[in-house]
């Protein structure tokens, strides 16, 4: 199976389209947004941003971001995995959408809150899951523009502890690319998305 995925679109119409266009494929198994859904206080995102996925049955896997005013809710064929482990043919997802303290957003905890969080979730993370958070890792493709490491020491704790198969996540719009079976998948600075192939670890 082969996944499309990216994070922080923040409410950028033309590529949500886009993304929805290439998950139209009929090797894509599943899209993947790793939370900043929408563009900061404008109203009425939510429906339009899944209105373009509702003509396709392909399931979209969503986790919310900092910059994220309310939780959306699970519909049609729009699953919130926050916290929760689903499987799509023979992967597991686990999703994850709070951040270190940041904005002072909703969705941001402290690294202390984070932990309890994953030691709760530890039971649902192995080497075979794909795991989706918002933010990044410590040390981990989470370095902003004034070259500070701003990732989440629980996550890195959790990540080192269970060694998911493959974690996806964005955040850090600076810091897009991959080490090892990490991947930034922030779209705003470079414009990708991120096709992988589950079965084969090949992306593009």
């Amino acid at each position: 199976m082969k996944i499309i995925a990216a994070s922080d679109l923040h409410g950028n119409i033309s590529a949500y389209k886009k993304l929805a266009m290439l998950g139209k494929q009929s090797n894509i198994g599943a899209i993947i947004i790793a939370g900043d859904l929408t563009r900061y206080a404008v109203a009425n995102q939510e429906e339009k941003i899944k209105n373009i996925f509702r003509s396709q049955k392909k399931p979209v896997l969503f986790i919310m971001g900092n910059d994220d005013e309310y939780e959306w809710v699970s519909e049609h064929n729009f699953l919130n995995i926050n916290q929760k482990k689903i499987q799509i043919e023979n992967t597991q997802f686990v999703g994850y959408q709070y951040t270190n303290p940041f904005v002072g957003g909703i969705f941001e905890k402290t690294e202390d809150e984070q932990e309890k969080d994953f030691m709760k979730l530890s039971g649902l993370i192995s080497s075979e899951t794909v795991l989706v958070t918002h933010g990044p890792c410590y040390n981990i493709l989470d370095k902003i523009s004034m070259g500070k490491n701003v990732g989440s020491k629980a996550l890195r704790q959790i990540c080192d502890k269970t060694n998911p198969k493959y974690h996806l996540f964005g955040h850090i719009h600076e810091s897009f690319g991959n080490k090892e079976n990490h991947f930034n998948i922030s779209f705003p600075l470079k414009k990708q998305f991120l096709l992988l192939n589950i079965k084969t670890r090949t992306f593009e």
